[in-house]
């Protein structure tokens, strides 16, 4: 037998064999399809329920405009507008647009560090209370020259201060 013949003979054999072995499980007995259980099934309950069943959504992590970290780069919420936002309350973001969450968290935690805590809003409002050890006079004199040449500020050093005139 050639190779040509063999190829199609076994062609037609699978062939066969798709159009049979469906019409073999078409002709099978259903049964009575109209009949649904009525009766319902019971689960068992979880063994230990000692997992939260309740689930809350919130920030761990916050900081606002009296951590230096967050201040000086331009944060301007503080802890109040920062608990107002977490209310769903709207509030005004650093760069100037209304923000309010959709749904309001459950929790929220303001993370500020002790470490110069309020410095940025001390220098904003050039408070005197900087004046009064070498360390705030310097800090007071480098914010006052960053006010007056913003753009120099940014070239230099890279980041978005606050300055207001």
């Amino acid at each position: 037998m050639s190779v040509s013949a063999h190829s199609t003979m076994v062609r037609i054999l699978f062939t066969s064999c798709a159009f049979v072995a469906p019409s073999q499980a078409f002709s099978q007995e259903l049964g009575d399809l109209g009949s649904v259980p009525t009766e319902e099934i019971e689960y068992s309950p979880f063994i230990n329920d000692d997992f939260p069943n309740q689930v809350f959504f919130g920030d761990t992590h916050l900081h606002t405009a009296y951590s230096a970290d967050a201040g000086l780069v331009g944060a301007i919420l503080t802890p109040v507008d920062a608990y107002r936002f977490a209310k769903g309350e709207e509030v005004m973001s650093s760069n100037g647009v209304p923000a309010r969450l959709q749904q309001p968290l459950d929790w929220l935690v303001v993370t500020d560090h002790a470490e110069n805590l309020g410095l940025p809003i001390a220098l904003e409002e050039d408070s005197p209370i900087l004046r009064a050890n070498d360390w705030g006079r310097k800090s007071a004199r480098f914010t006052r020259r960053a006010r007056m040449n913003p753009e120099r500020w940014r070239m230099t050093h890279g980041c978005k201060m606050r300055l207001t005139s």
